[in-house]
């Protein structure tokens, strides 16, 4: 196996195990956390009433081990691109380092209120806190997300103008931005299934198992494209 497909394996790897992440601080014991739930602490107390302490300090630890793991996929593009577009080249490894300073800092940033607010006792002092707290630190967010943004124009924009081997449908058919939709109703469904299996083992020690797979169709066409392209 190729270096640049073990590292694509990393970065698979890291999104969903940054899928997890997510799932331990939006899963709560009684229910999903919702932005609005904030605004009231009554309906925020409820959400977190029995919430782990454990789950926001492993989603915090999980995220920095999942943006190191998915840096080897991104680097790795970024070198694949350097033959067809050196500008290109270029902003993928500035948006790059974008998502992976700003973006393990939003995943810390994420995880700290809710433990804050759960080990304050759940007060009305302890959202306004974790209000404050998030408000300050949302640049995080903001600088991921554009990182995010650019590195896909840079990416898409060389393949649909057919500078890359790459079939233009690559664009869209694609584990980034599956990963970063999640809208298909079969993914959906089955990644509310893993978060409340991933949730219930957290949370609950001994609990039935429920299983998820996903099949991938590909066709032996698209593949030889494919392997062409990472050549």
């Amino acid at each position: 196996m190729s270096t640049m497909k073990i590292a694509f394996l990393f970065a698979i790897a890291g999104h969903l195990l940054c899928g997890v992440c997510d799932c331990l601080l939006t899963y709560l014991p009684h229910g999903r956390f919702r932005f609005e739930d904030m605004k009231d602490n009554d309906r925020l107390s409820a959400a977190f009433r029995d919430m782990p302490l454990r789950n926001p300090l492993l989603s915090m630890l999980l995220g920095c081990l999942a943006m190191f793991l998915f840096a080897f996929g991104y680097l790795a593009l970024v070198d694949w691109m350097r033959a067809f577009s050196e500008p290109c080249a270029l902003l993928m490894l500035i948006s790059t380092v974008m998502v992976l300073t700003f973006g393990m800092a939003h995943h810390v940033f994420c995880g700290v209120p809710e433990w804050l607010y759960v080990k304050l006792g759940r007060t009305e002092e302890a959202r306004q806190l974790i209000m404050e707290f998030f408000k300050k630190t949302s640049v995080t967010l903001i600088v991921c997300y554009l990182g995010f943004l650019i590195f896909s124009v840079s990416f898409f924009v060389p393949v649909v103008s057919g500078w890359t081997p790459l079939p233009r449908w690559a664009c869209v058919f694609n584990i980034r931005a599956c990963l970063s939709a999640g809208l298909a109703s079969s993914q959906a469904t089955c990644r509310r299934a893993m978060c409340n299996w991933t949730s219930s083992r957290i949370t609950r020690p001994r609990r039935e198992r429920s299983d998820c797979s996903v099949s991938f169709w590909r066709s032996d066409k698209s593949m030889d494209q494919l392997h062409r392209g990472l050549s």
